[in-house]
């Protein structure tokens, strides 16, 4: 604005816009107060705003995911934008600040899941510095919960015709969905329940001799995880409590039935040759529980049984010896 001699200046101010009408009653001038301090007159932005607009993510949005990317209009004559995202309204506390020249950036860090924040931009125009655009809130996203990981072990073989198949609590899961098959595309579907509360489900009646290919997802209010990595297992050649007579080609040690158990659980495993046998079981810090087969077996399929009633819940390993071959594995004594 001039200085002109004897000119009396008026001027009004919008707090919200920040647009201010000035100069005298016969010649009044259009423009805006910049910080309060300088006017500008209108004629330099010909009609584009002061400040810039957001465009995206609309104010209050919801579920906003991560990256997140923030877009606003172009102000004329910027050179340049600063952009500010706080989780307090007033931007006490600033996370990210970004100088950028162009009207739309991408926050990939900084930023939590289900947590609301504040945004703001101003432009540079090299001549000065605009206010600030009015501050919009986003929330974003409850996140997807994690895939799960599970038992029995990939690729398992000679697997019970009944079992209890567990899988690690994933992240953020509310329930879960399993689906089993003889077919690994799952084009039919032997087992498929969603909705389970529990890290477990226990199946039974397989044929025995068989290939199983089951897979897990979890889900919550926000939707469902990947699949899982499909896994498979073979069940035995013969049903639950009967050995068979053949003779086993390598050593083997099976997963122990029922898994989780409580208070007792079968052991089954296969020596190819008569052998010097160890069976033990031992608790996580490597101290043997109680010992329970130690004596030359003739080859063929064995199994013994564990009693745990007088043990505490947890995770407990039982270790095969037989000649040189040496194999450990986990079961857990849920009471």
């Amino acid at each position: 604005m001039g200085n002109e001699s004897g000119l009396v200046g008026y001027w009004r101010f919008d707090e919200n816009t920040g647009t201010a009408t000035m100069g005298s009653a016969e010649k009044p001038l259009h423009g805006t107060l910049i910080n309060g301090l300088q006017f500008v007159p209108s004629a330099a932005f010909e009609g584009t705003p002061f400040v810039p607009v957001h465009s995206f993510p609309a104010d209050s949005a919801k579920e906003q995911q991560i990256p997140l990317t923030f877009e606003w209009h172009p102000v004329k004559n910027a050179v340049s934008y600063e952009l500010e995202v706080s989780p307090k309204q007033l931007f006490k506390q600033v996370i990210f600040k970004r100088e950028i020249t162009d009207t739309l950036t991408t926050i990939d860090m900084g930023l939590e899941y289900d947590s609301t924040y504040y945004w703001r931009v101003r432009a540079n125009t090299n001549q000065f510095v605009t206010n600030w655009s009015h501050p919009m809130s986003f929330t974003t996203e409850f996140p997807v919960p994690e895939t799960p990981v599970w038992e029995p072990e990939n690729g398992s073989m000679d697997i019970e015709t009944q079992l209890t198949l567990i899988w690690s609590e994933a992240e953020r899961a509310e329930t879960y969905h399993i689906q089993m098959s003889t077919e690994s595309d799952f084009s039919n579907t032997h087992i498929d329940s969603t909705g389970l509360p529990n890290t477990e489900l226990y199946v039974e009646d397989l044929e025995t001799s068989s290939t199983y290919y089951w897979r897990v997802s979890a889900i919550n209010k926000s939707g469902s995880s990947n699949w899982s990595e499909i896994l498979e297992f073979t069940t035995i050649a013969t049903s639950a409590g009967e050995l068979s007579a053949a003779i086993p080609t390598d050593f083997t040690l099976d997963q122990n039935y029922p898994n989780p158990f409580n208070p007792s659980t079968n052991i089954r495993y296969g020596i190819p040759e008569g052998s010097e046998v160890q069976l033990a079981v031992y608790d996580m810090l490597g101290r043997r529980v109680v010992e329970l087969v130690n004596e030359r077996q003739s080859a063929g399929y064995h199994q013994v049984s564990f009693e745990a009633g007088n043990l505490a819940s947890g995770i407990y390993i039982y270790r095969l010896k037989a000649g040189e071959y040496v194999v450990t594995k986990k079961m857990l004594l849920a009471k």
